[in-house]
């Protein structure tokens, strides 16, 4: 069985918490889906460039789940129009590759600041 390095399963965080497919998981990373799969079964390893988008999934997961202790909650969050965000929805800004947007937003909520 395939360990998977902490980056990389902060794919499969992803996909089971938050229930994104392994497409919308790809798009947020900027990858191909096919590279994300090949990631998964060991076949290749990210980049420099891959590993640093991966590790900033994990911070978005780390950082949601200090937030929402249910998945109901984080996903009930991300469906949710944000104002900080122009209206969009976190999952919408997740989804288009603003992973870190989306981080900083989490923070500031942690922190009690307004969003």
């Amino acid at each position: 069985m395939q360990v998977l390095t902490r980056e990389v399963a902060a794919v499969e965080q992803a996909h089971n918490r938050l229930g994104l497919s392994y497409r919308e998981i790809a798009g947020a990373l900027h990858a191909d889906e096919s590279t994300v799969h090949r990631w998964r079964s060991g076949t290749t390893e990210p980049s420099r460039v891959f590993l640093d988008r991966l590790e900033a999934l994990q911070e978005f997961m780390d950082e949601l789940g200090r937030t929402f202790r249910s998945k109901d909650g984080a996903r009930g969050w991300l469906d949710r129009p944000v104002p900080d965000l122009g209206g969009r929805t976190p999952r919408e800004m997740l989804l288009g590759g603003r992973l870190e947007r989306v981080t900083r937003l989490l923070l500031r909520l942690n922190l009690g600041m307004t969003v």
